[in-house]
Formats: structure tokens, C-alpha cells, sequence
């Protein structure tokens, strides 16, 4: 059995990627080896199909049959920018056809508030307002036509038999969180609740989109600007064999860092993301409220202690 944990971004990943999926739990994660990420990143999940066939599949790493490793990826790629799912879904089915699928939730509202604040430190620095308005432009391959959860269930079973959704937000009881994933994939791991990627405080967030403004670098750059590794993995260059030198990331480092240097000496007394969820919940109701009730139904689950909009009485959500 193989598998594949396709998402969503903001919703456990890169925790699930730096301490779960692991050699040492008994899993294989390809996109841990040069060769694989370069083939998820730039082909698998991004080419075209006319593209897609000159890019040749690795071999399986050598100690893929040294251990019972549980063999797959987990990258939240899957369920984000690229070619359409179901093309995904159908290249990863044609090479590993039994695999396992988890996909982990947020309610959309953290998911884009969370969102933003990322395309903050890529270099993004117009307003959440016009980041909300171009999403909705754009709905057709953005961030927003993205978080349907009942489509992507619906879609996943398609193709594959065991595909489990649960909520990020049962992350606040970290034991029964990690035991969901554990029964799912038939494992006993046993791991610490450490944070990745914490999230800076708002007037760290406001300063940097102010720098941003002034020091255009990768989300700021324009159209069909050569972009550093940060923007779409470490091995675009390489793979796509382009000529001249691949842009440096050090210029985001540094404006980063002095955003956190200035901002964090002026702690924000505002809370941005309250502010967020009251402004624009009626809007997300409009669009994600009947995909949400359909989760709820399709999951036996109820969302709305944990946010997602159109569904019943909410409590706090997990910052």
C-alpha cells in the first residue's frame, strides 16, 4: 500500500512533512529526494500533458525495499496551483493505483487569511482587499476555487477507495489529531506538538508589506518575471535546463528580517485576523456555505464548531 497526503496548505503540512512522514515512522517521502521533487514539482502536478511525457520518472530511491516503508508523498501541491486534480490524481494513480489519501481541511477563512500573509513574505504588498477582490477574479485557478472540500472528497474517491478528510482544526486535542492520522494509515507514531512556521504579529506583517511597496521581489515582480526557489521549489532551473544565472532568495531574507526587527518592537493591539472573519464571513458564506453543509453531510462531521462557514454555531477558531 502506498500514500499520498495531497493537502491543503495551512492545515498541518509542513509539520505532517518535517516529523511525520519520516523514514524513521515507516514512511518514504519522495518528495524528500532531489530527483522525485523535481518531477512532482515540475512535471507530475505542473506540465501540461504536451509537456508532462518528456519528463521521465525516477527510480525509486535505493532504500525503498530496505524497510517496510510505507512508500508515497506528501505535499500539499496536489490540492494547489498546477494542472487540473483529477490530472494528478491520475498520473500518481498510474504509477502507485493502491494508495491510501489523506487530506486535511482548515476552514477557508484561516486558509486565505493564513494565505496572505505568505504572499506577504514572497513579496506580495497590495492590500488584503484587492488579494480577496483578484482571488475572486480569478476564482477559476486560485487559492479560492481550491477550497470546494466536498469536490476534492468527491473527486479523490474517484480514483482512490481509502481517502480520509478531517479537520485541521482537532489539532487544539494534539492526541487525538495525530491518533486519526495514525488509524488511517494503520501506524503508531508518536510525536510532540511543535509549532512550524509560526506566524508573525500583525505589525510585523504591516511593515513588511510597506518595505514590499518600495523593494519589489518575487509575488511583486511582474508577470513572467524569473522567480527565486521560494516561489516554485529549488529545481525549476535545473529541470527545465534555463539559461543564466537562478535569481537569489537572499534579498527576501533580508527585507524579512528587518520587517520582524521593526515590527516585532510594536506588538499590534488589533487582532488582524478577528477583523478578517467579521468583514468577509458573509462573503465566504456565500461562496463555501452550501460546499461546506455538503462536507458535514458526505463526513457525518460537524464544521461548525470549528468556523467553516454555512454550518452551524462557531466556536473560536485555532490561530
Amino acid at each position: 500500500m502506498n500514500y499520498l497526503h495531497a493537502g491543503y496548505g495551512k492545515a498541518a503540512s509542513s509539520f505532517l512533512q518535517k516529523h511525520y512522514f519520516t523514514e524513521d515512522n515507516g514512511f518514504l517521502n519522495l518528495s524528500r529526494y532531489p530527483e522525485w521533487d523535481s518531477y512532482l514539482q515540475d512535471g507530475l502536478t505542473t506540465a501540461h500533458s504536451l509537456y508532462f511525457p518528456t519528463k521521465s520518472r525516477p527510480q525509486l530511491p535505493d532504500n525503498a525495499g530496505s524497510r517496510s516503508l510505507m512508500i508515497g508523498a506528501s505535499d500539499e501541491i496536489f490540492l494547489s496551483d498546477g494542472v487540473d486534480y483529477r490530472i494528478k490524481l491520475e498520473r500518481w494513480k498510474e504509477m502507485f493505483p493502491e494508495s491510501k489519501v489523506l487530506i486535511i481541511t482548515r476552514n477557508q477563512l484561516d486558509i486565505v487569511f493564513s494565505g496572505y500573509r505568505t504572499w506577504i513574505r514572497d513579496g506580495y504588498f497590495r492590500s488584503l482587499e484587492s488579494y480577496i477582490r483578484e482571488m475572486i477574479w480569478d476564482m477559476q485557478a486560485s487559492t479560492l476555487g481550491w477550497l470546494f472540500f466536498d469536490r476534492a472528497y468527491e473527486i479523490t474517491k474517484e480514483y482512490f477507495d481509502e481517502v480520509h478528510m478531517f479537520p485541521y482544526e482537532r489539532i487544539s486535542n494534539f492526541k487525538s489529531f495525530l491518533n486519526e492520522i495514525n488509524e488511517f494509515f494503520g501506524v503508531d507514531v508518536q510525536l510532540k506538538n511543535d509549532s512550524v512556521n509560526i506566524s508573525s504579529n500583525d505589525t510585523v506583517v504591516k511593515v513588511l508589506r510597506i518595505l514590499n511597496y518600495f523593494l519589489r521581489y518575487g509575488k511583486g515582480r511582474p508577470y513572467m518575471t524569473l522567480l527565486p526557489s521560494y516561489m516554485h521549489g529549488p529545481t525549476r532551473f535545473k529541470s527545465n535546463n534555463v539559461p543564466g544565472k537562478v535569481p537569489s532568495p537572499r534579498f527576501r531574507k533580508v527585507v524579512n528580517k528587518l520587517a520582524v526587527r521593526v515590527g516585532s518592537r510594536f506588538p499590534s493591539k488589533v487582532s488582524g485576523r478577528e477583523e478578517f472573519f467579521n468583514k468577509y464571513e458573509r462573503l465566504f458564506e456565500d461562496i463555501f456555505g452550501e460546499s461546506n453543509r455538503r462536507v458535514e453531510s458526505l463526513l457525518g462531521e460537524d464544521l461548525g464548531k470549528y468556523g467553516y462557514v454555512g454550518t452551524t454555531a462557531k466556536t473560536t477558531v485555532v490561530d
